[in-house]
């Protein structure tokens, strides 16, 4: 023999099913996971989440007319809630109105209550 071969290789028929199913089956199915991997869609872009707050956050910080309003900023899926305390209906309204502005806002849920502007009464907008 002018080469060694394993026992599994050496049988009086020839090479055994097993070194045929080596030599044929495993490049066969690691040559189809690669090309799984060279067909997989790109990842989804999408605005992360905590970027788009940070957005709000901030276009709501640089608003002069907000004055006083306290809003808290939560995002989920591009899905922005808003939480907070304004003195007026207007003020309300405006940081909704600044909040559907950011990019990659798909919707938003204004929670900011109408507070008391000192005098125990609601102010009016």
């Amino acid at each position: 023999m002018p080469f060694s071969r394993s026992l599994h290789d050496q049988s009086p028929r020839g090479p055994c099913a097993l070194s045929i199913l080596r030599r044929i089956a495993v490049p066969a199915i690691v040559a189809a996971q690669l090309a799984g991997c060279a067909t997989a869609p790109p990842p989804q872009t999408r605005t992360d989440d905590t970027v788009i707050s940070t957005r709000v956050r901030s276009a709501l910080s640089t608003e002069p007319t907000l004055g006083t309003a306290i809003v808290r900023v939560s995002t989920v899926g591009g899905n922005v809630r808003l939480t907070g305390t304004a003195d007026s209906l207007s003020k309300i309204k405006r940081i909704g109105s600044i909040t559907r502005t950011i990019g990659g806002v798909r919707s938003i849920q204004n929670d900011v209550a109408l507070v008391a502007t000192g005098t125990g009464a609601l102010s009016t907008p």
